[in-house]
């Protein structure tokens, strides 16, 4: 380093100051070192916050999404193995408990599909076989077409609730004077 040294505006001289380049580069060396140990230690927090998000999200995440595949193939018994606290823990639970609503609502539509069509089919194969005199047979065709309305108004109700699906509401809007 050098540095002029004047007086009343005149230069007088120069002071110099130096130092061996060995000193210069050992000290660069030094700091280059400290940055390189500081990228590392900064590499080193980064795999580990990213080990931590695998851990609680990834693997999680996972898991939901192989349980919402199951049951989007109609494994409704399947049950989502997440046991946290936290959101992930909260969804699962929630879509294990949507996934045993569901399948006790399929046993109830299934059951109400399978008793009048029990009916019906016992009633007419008895009816086919002589089992029912033909005396009687109009009080059993009457609980056939009985039986027959239901299962109609059981599909015309899937079919609401499969409208509702599709459109999100059931209201029908329309201007009128009060």
């Amino acid at each position: 380093v050098m540095v002029p040294v004047t007086s009343q505006l005149n230069i007088q001289g120069y002071v110099a100051i130096h130092l061996p380049e060995s000193v210069i580069l050992n000290q660069q060396n030094q700091i280059m070192n400290i940055i390189y140990s500081l990228i590392l230690i900064i590499l080193l927090i980064m795999l580990c916050i990213l080990l931590v998000f695998s851990f609680m999200v990834y693997q999680p995440l996972r898991k939901i999404i192989a349980g919402a595949d199951a049951f989007a193939s109609g494994n409704l018994k399947y049950n989502i193995p997440v046991h946290t606290n936290d959101e992930m823990g909260t969804l699962a639970v929630t879509l294990n408990y949507m996934s045993d609503e569901l399948d006790k609502v399929v046993a109830n539509v299934s059951h109400d599909f399978r008793s009048p069509l029990t009916s019906i089919k016992g009633y007419t194969e008895a009816i086919l076989d002589g089992t029912i005199p033909v005396e009687i047979q109009d009080k059993y065709l009457n609980i056939v077409v009985y039986e027959t309305d239901r299962l109609y108004k059981l599909t015309e109700s899937l079919l609401t609730l499969n409208d509702i699906d599709e459109k999100g509401r059931m209201l029908d809007f329309c201007d009128f004077d009060i």
